[in-house]
């Protein structure tokens, strides 16, 4: 085995020295607040984004590894390209959301709990689906749909008008439960579904799609079944 040559000389570590804590100095927050705005303003995405959030005082925190930015508040998170809302609760009623009877003691068992906590409505379109078919007609027809869409179905009262189901997504395997509600609505049908997950603060617009696709697939059953 070759030995390395007697000119090559060989170094100890560099030591680690700490620095001695003190008090900022008066507006050394704000300085360093400058310094991150001047780093993300190399990347448009990430600066459109500062804009909305610095100036509200938000707690911001900027990494770069292999050029992927990410910032993280209470609120939002980007991550390489995209802004993302820290949200794992969506509903199309967000001011009387449909409440989870029979997942009730699952959901209590989980990190996020059974309350809701999406907040006001963050999706523009996502909204109360309404019909002019009756209640009996849409509750099968969203049975049927919540079916398949390969959901596990936890219940189905239709005298409530009711549906509880789960979703597994694909690749993690995470589960996150649904429940819909159908009431009558002047002289047809109101639909409202909430979709959400058992763990994460954010789940990368997961249960938004979820409530789209479902809506979706709905009003084509619908069309096709008349």
């Amino acid at each position: 085995m070759a030995t390395p040559s007697s000119g090559c000389k060989s170094f100890p570590p560099p030591e680690y020295v700490p620095l001695p804590k003190r008090d900022p100095a008066p507006g050394e927050h704000n300085a360093d607040n400058a310094r991150r705005r001047q780093f993300t303003h190399k990347c448009p995405i990430i600066r459109s984004a500062c804009d909305k959030l610095l100036p509200a005082k938000a707690s911001l925190t900027v990494l770069r590894k292999n050029r992927i930015y990410t910032i993280e508040t209470k609120s939002y998170i980007v991550i390489g390209h995209r802004l993302l809302q820290m949200i794992h609760d969506v509903s199309t009623d967000t001011e009387d959301p449909p409440q989870f009877v029979a997942l009730r003691d699952v959901r209590l068992k989980c990190r996020n709990g059974v309350e809701y906590s999406g907040g006001k409505r963050l999706h523009s379109n996502i909204e109360p689906e309404f019909f002019v078919q009756p209640r009996e007609k849409i509750f099968q027809a969203a049975l049927d749909t919540a079916n398949a869409l390969q959901w596990h179905i936890a219940a189905a009262v239709e005298a409530e008008g009711r549906i509880e189901a789960t979703a597994t997504t694909p690749l993690l395997r995470f589960k996150d439960d649904i429940v819909i509600r159908i009431r009558s609505h002047n002289s047809g049908t109101c639909l409202d579904i909430r979709s959400t997950s058992r763990v994460g603060s954010s789940d990368f617009g997961a249960n938004a799609r979820r409530i789209r696709l479902f809506c979706h697939e709905l009003n084509n059953h619908l069309i096709t079944n008349t």
